[in-house]
């Protein structure tokens, strides 16, 4: 265990000559067991080493107000420690324990109310370490482990850690299954264990996971918000944390963003966290348009060509090697323009639709000067009508396809070439996976590897056209005269 590991640093520090260089090797492997237990955290060296009223450390957090003290303590007995915290309290500091705190001692239960009452966390590295080792079997623990050292209060000795986290994880899985009892226990050890900013944001936590299981949001059975979503400091603080490939979690703390909130919340999107809160709700976030932009290898290394979702420009985007697909709800919310382009030819068209299994509905065609716009009740690309018009005009070198319709379900698509913008027609609006997958299909001429990290980017999300029929209805009684089919949707 990495308490042990830590103990024998201790020894090994505490055996030096010089007195100076020990206490650096003290604190170091204090720091140490700090970031592992909250990779978030921001650490400062004072001067000070097991000083009565200066900290040893000051601990904060990027995107937060929180600047906690640290206080190293090389004596753990309680008694003692209750002393630091009747002085210190009011400063709502961490005592860090060099030893574990015994509990069989004389003063640990008088210890142990004083620091709830005061908000003040009195830990070691035991504490630490039995929190931080239970999220290697049940990685959603690492939200407690994560909250500990910014809002965790009361004495957290190496049994304590245990409980802590075991209650996280069964109510996590309690809250999968909208248990009552199992949640309430885990939400008692919530509030029992933090300060109230960090038992409110672990409850929404538990509270999203229960909502998306089917709870409401009022028969949560812990302190409620009405709301059942997170804010975006919440966000920011599961983004934050290491690696968590749960798609269970993020699918059910993720059902209520939409994607012009995501354009707009301040939050670390090189974080693997990101993706996988993307790609877990790409079926309820929602855009109308798409616009794409080429470049060249700006936004990638000669090592990093696969698609990542981003934010750029105070749009939520999808970023290759070559190109960035942006996204928007409405037109008016398109931030970027791009180069208008000629068009593309009939024969690419084909490949394009064909290539994507979807149909096509209206075909726009252009010369130096005339245009037609050819449209099809059944699928344009199997039009013999329209293969004959283009077989005509074949060897006209001038003649190009402006714009293509797509169906998707019964809504419909209508990409244009020229302006690189897929927009829906009329209030029509699409799952991400649609929108974007049928934008870049349509639109860009992949090679083999981009469809393919296309293809299972979006695989489990695609409609393959099967949309629900009642939404689509209730899309088109909010239909906008300002958003039409064919608005201007150049920005």
């Amino acid at each position: 265990m990495r308490a042990e590991t830590f103990r024998a640093r201790l020894e090994y520090a505490r055996s030096g000559q010089d007195a100076r260089d020990n206490v650096a090797q003290i604190k170091r492997a204090v720091v140490e067991e700090i970031r592992f237990a909250d990779p978030r955290v921001s650490v400062t060296f004072t001067d000070y080493f097991n000083h009565t009223f200066a900290p040893d450390l000051v601990l904060t957090w990027s995107g937060d107000n929180r600047v906690r003290d640290l206080f190293i303590r090389t004596d753990p007995d309680p008694r003692r420690l209750y002393d630091d915290v009747d002085l210190l309290g009011d400063k709502h500091p961490v005592l860090f324990s060099l030893g574990d705190v015994d509990s069989q001692v004389t003063g640990y239960g008088r210890l142990s109310n004083v620091a709830a009452q005061s908000n003040t966390l009195v830990t070691s590295a035991f504490g630490l370490d039995a929190v931080s080792q239970e999220r290697v079997g049940h990685p959603v623990v690492q939200l407690a482990s994560a909250a500990l050292l910014q809002g965790g209060r009361g004495v957290v000795d190496e049994d304590e850690g245990t409980s802590i986290a075991d209650a996280f994880s069964h109510g996590y899985e309690a809250a999968l299954r909208a248990d009552p009892e199992s949640t309430a226990r885990a939400a008692e050890v919530i509030d029992r264990s933090f300060d109230r900013k960090s038992s409110e944001r672990l409850g929404q936590f538990l509270q999203a996971v229960w909502v998306g299981s089917g709870g409401s949001p009022t028969s949560f059975p812990g302190r409620s918000d009405v709301t059942s979503d997170l804010p975006d400091d919440a966000f920011r603080f599961l983004l934050e944390l290491a690696d968590f490939d749960d798609p269970t979690f993020w699918r059910r703390v993720g059902r209520n963003l939409t994607v012009e909130r995501l354009a707009r919340m301040d939050v670390v999107t090189s974080s693997p966290n990101f993706q996988y809160l993307i790609q877990g709700n790409l079926d309820v976030l929602r855009a109308r348009v798409c616009r794409i932009l080429s470049h060249d290898n700006m936004l990638f290394s000669a090592q990093n060509h696969r698609f990542a979702w981003t934010r750029d420009r105070g749009m939520l985007a999808l970023a290759g090697e070559r190109f960035t697909a942006y996204v928007a709800e409405r037109s008016d919310d398109v931030k970027v323009k791009a180069p208008r382009e000629q068009g593309i030819t009939g024969d690419e068209l084909m490949r394009r639709a064909d290539s994507l299994g979807r149909n096509l509905e209206q075909v726009d065609l252009a010369g130096n000067s005339w245009k037609l716009a050819f449209e099809s009740e059944l699928n344009a690309t199997r039009d013999d009508t329209l293969h004959a018009i283009m077989g005509t005009l074949r060897s006209r070198r001038s003649v190009w396809v402006r714009a293509a319709s797509v169906s998707i379900g019964p809504r419909t698509l209508r990409c244009d070439f020229e302006s690189r913008t897929a927009t829906g027609r009329g209030p029509a609006i699409f799952p991400l996976a649609d929108l974007v997958h049928t934008a870049l299909a349509m639109m860009e001429d992949l090679n083999a590897d981009e469809r393919e990290q296309l293809e299972a980017l979006f695989a489990d999300y695609a409609s393959g056209g099967q949309t629900d029929i009642v939404e689509f209805l209730n899309e088109l009684a909010q239909i906008s005269d300002t958003d039409g089919y064919w608005t201007d949707t150049e920005s």
